[in-house]
């Protein structure tokens, strides 16, 4: 049976989601390259994805939750899309985890309690 470490949260991940099923153009390969490597290192890395819209950010960062759950590792995914609307509290105590992945940060723009709680999460 699967024993995944993803903690509970009110958010939906696509388990579906992998590297192998990522759309990949040849501009994209070395990114992919990249990514596939830094999720195998086993070594603390802070990653941003950053790209046009629907560009599969959120597909490849569900990819990178799914192979470090797979991998043993405790983590988060946050769609800050959903989390938004709840209180930024939700980041504490996640520094403890092994990853924590938020999808859409550009959302907490201008809004300063989200602002705070994840320099805090951070740093």
């Amino acid at each position: 049976m699967n024993n995944p470490k993803q903690l509970i949260f009110p958010f939906q991940i696509n388990q579906k989601a992998s590297f192998e099923s990522f759309f990949c153009t040849p501009e994209n390969e070395l990114l992919l390259s990249k990514l596939t490597e830094a999720v195998s290192s086993h070594s603390h890395q802070e990653l941003i994805i950053n790209g046009m819209p629907a560009a599969g950010k959120s597909f490849i960062l569900q990819a990178i939750c799914n192979e470090l759950s797979r991998a043993g590792k405790e983590l988060v995914f946050v769609p800050m899309s959903k989390a938004i609307e709840m209180s930024p509290k939700i980041f504490q105590n996640l520094s403890s985890l092994d990853a924590v992945c938020i999808d859409d940060l550009h959302l907490i723009l201008s809004k300063k309690e989200w602002e705070v709680a994840t320099f805090n999460l951070i740093n």
